[in-house]
Formats: structure tokens, C-alpha cells, sequence
């Protein structure tokens, strides 16, 4: 009797955690449609051809040599961010950021260019003052797996992997240039 007792209260205990698990992801996930931000004006941007280069270097390209990008809100680094237009990465980056006082959270993913492999989805929580910040990167089961510093320069926010501890360090670039871009175009 004491064993069924046990199993059943073990039960209704994962049954608990799943619940606040799921609740909890499903928020994460839905964080700007809960907590909506006020409107930001749209803006269009103009098409320009990127120039195409033979050399493979991890280094991400010089704003000069990229399209022009709508520019960042007056909330800084509150954006989606992406470093889609890097043709010499082999992987490219993802990040979603929000801000409140000093204080950054948000979500970063890579992916390869052809799109046939990606990372997990990692959480981003870290702390800006004015155009710099420092953020950790935990992977989906709150582990600390590296340390980066994100820097808006010229309408970009450029991305410099410091530590990694477990993250696959050929899929996250060591650094990469990003461009805000409207999420909706995904």
C-alpha cells in the first residue's frame, strides 16, 4: 500500500513540474505578445546586392560591405537581431533581446547558411550600460554554457562569444555581426 502511495505522489510531482514546464516555456516563447511593447515605427528597407567573397574567415564583415538596415529602436538593444546577411559564416545567428532598466534577457539560435542544421534554442541574461553589455547563455536546462559581450555600433549589434562551457563551438560563431530586422519576415 505504502509503494502505491509513493508512486502516485510521484506522479502527481512530474505531473506538477511538466505543467509549470510547459506553462513557463509557453511564456518564454510568447514574452512579447503578453508583455507587448509600445508600437515601433515601420520602416522599409532598401534592397542593395551584398558583395560576394572567397574568403572563409570567422570574422564577420564590415558594416560597409552589408545592405543598409532599419535603424535600431530607441530601446537599444530591444530587437530581433540577425546576422543573415553574413555570406562568409558558415554558421549565422539569431538573437531576440529585451531590456528592462540595465537589465538584458532573450533568446539566441544558430544555424548553418544551408539551413540543414541548428542549435538549441539558448536564453540570454545579462546586464548593458549604454551601447555594451555582457550576457550568459544557458542551454534549456538553465546550465551555464558561455559568456558573450554585445556592442551596438553604426545600427548593428555585433556579438563576441567569450567562454564557452558545452556549447558547440563550431555552430555558435566566436563573433558575428547582426542587423535588426522585422521578425515577422520569418
Amino acid at each position: 500500500m505504502g509503494a502505491d502511495k509513493a508512486n502516485s505522489q510521484t506522479a502527481i510531482i512530474v505531473a506538477g513540474i511538466t505543467v509549470v514546464g510547459t506553462l513557463g516555456t509557453s511564456l518564454f516563447a510568447n514574452w512579447d505578445k503578453v508583455f507587448s511593447p509600445s508600437e515601433q515605427a515601420s520602416t522599409s528597407t532598401p534592397t542593395v546586392e551584398t558583395p560576394t567573397s572567397n574568403a572563409t574567415s570567422d570574422a564577420p564583415p564590415s558594416p560597409e560591405t552589408l545592405p543598409n538596415h532599419s535603424p535600431a529602436t530607441a530601446n537599444g538593444f530591444d530587437r530581433f537581431w540577425s546576422s543573415e546577411e553574413d555570406i562568409t559564416a558558415e554558421y549565422l545567428i539569431d538573437i531576440e533581446l529585451k531590456s528592462s532598466g540595465t537589465k538584458l534577457s532573450g533568446t539566441l539560435q544558430s544555424f548553418s547558411q544551408e539551413g540543414d542544421d541548428q542549435s538549441p534554442l539558448l536564453s540570454l541574461v545579462g546586464e548593458f550600460e549604454a551601447e555594451k553589455g555582457t550576457v550568459e547563455i544557458y542551454d534549456q536546462k538553465a546550465a551555464l554554457v558561455g559568456k558573450a559581450e554585445i556592442t551596438i555600433t553604426n545600427n548593428s549589434l555585433t556579438f563576441k562569444l567569450l567562454e564557452s562551457k558545452g556549447i558547440a563551438t563550431e555552430t555558435i560563431p566566436s563573433q558575428a555581426v547582426l542587423y535588426p530586422i522585422d521578425k515577422s519576415e520569418f
